[in-house]
């Protein structure tokens, strides 16, 4: 079944008699947010957010009266600007991007008047923020998603009762040390936020998984005396868990524990 397509006008109506009287002014254009609003003897300027979230600007009467030299010059930072508005945010919220897309728009207002000291000021301020934001962004869907896995982890094995198993409570402390290894981690970490959701969903699905791997191994080569086997202890349920935990947390814990054995099996050849 076919559906017409509706106006952008039908999504966005005007709010009240100055914004339906200034679309008018400006050849009926739809704007999600108003940025700047001029009409005066000097300058006739509307610079907004269309229903695409893009910054758009219309001239009508221009400040710089048709000086070829500042012209140009604006021309420039109007470039710079547009390149700026252009940069990724692909997981960001429709709020933290309309931030993005407002700090921008002051520069956009100070090109289009000739102000081009403040230009510069604006673009360094937006994408900073537009590299912060979409920084916590990562972090934020790779912790959800970790921390969904975790809790219905935890809550299967305990309505399954498998947690009396020692080496299933080991796996279960392996995963958990994996998520306190993420999220200690992840905050320090040099992150784009530039993967898509699917990236981070795998990445956070993947480590989880790799802290269970390490964990399973790690009980292996303990149990079966390749290991530590010097070592004694009273209750092998805690030292299970306390040894998945590690081998989850420390993603070097096992690496180190298997070259240490090829190692030794090496020289045990010679």
């Amino acid at each position: 079944m076919w559906f017409n397509k509706q106006d952008s006008d039908e999504f966005y109506p005007p709010k009240d008699e100055y914004q339906r009287k200034y679309r008018q002014a400006f050849e009926g254009v739809v704007d999600k947010y108003l940025i700047y609003h001029c009409e005066d003897e000097n300058a006739k300027i509307l610079i907004y957010i269309d229903p695409e979230n893009d910054i758009d600007w219309i001239m009508k009467q221009d400040p710089l009266n048709g000086n070829e030299e500042l012209t140009k010059e604006r021309n420039k930072w109007l470039a710079k600007l547009n390149i700026a508005q252009a940069s990724p945010c692909l997981n960001l919220t429709e709020k933290n991007i309309m931030k993005f897309k407002i700090m921008l728009g002051a520069g956009y207002e100070s090109a289009l008047y000739g102000n081009f000291d403040s230009v510069q000021s604006c673009i360094d301020q937006a994408l900073l923020f537009l590299k912060a934001r979409n920084k916590e962004q990562s972090r934020y869907l790779i912790l959800l998603v970790s921390t969904f896995i975790v809790v219905m982890s935890l809550i299967a094995g305990y309505f399954c009762d498998v947690f009396s198993d020692e080496k299933i409570i080991g796996l279960e402390l392996g995963v958990l040390g994996s998520y306190v290894s993420i999220w200690s981690r992840f905050g320090k970490m040099n992150m784009t936020g530039l993967a898509s959701k699917d990236i981070h969903y795998l990445e956070a699905f993947a480590r989880l998984l790799c802290g269970g791997i390490f964990a399973f191994v790690a009980i292996l080569f303990i149990d079966t005396g390749l290991v530590l086997k010097d070592i004694t202890v009273s209750n092998p349920w805690a030292y299970h868990c306390i040894v998945g935990f590690i081998a989850g947390f420390n993603e070097r814990f096992v690496p180190s524990i298997i070259e240490s054995f090829t190692s030794n099996v090496t020289e045990e050849k010679k």
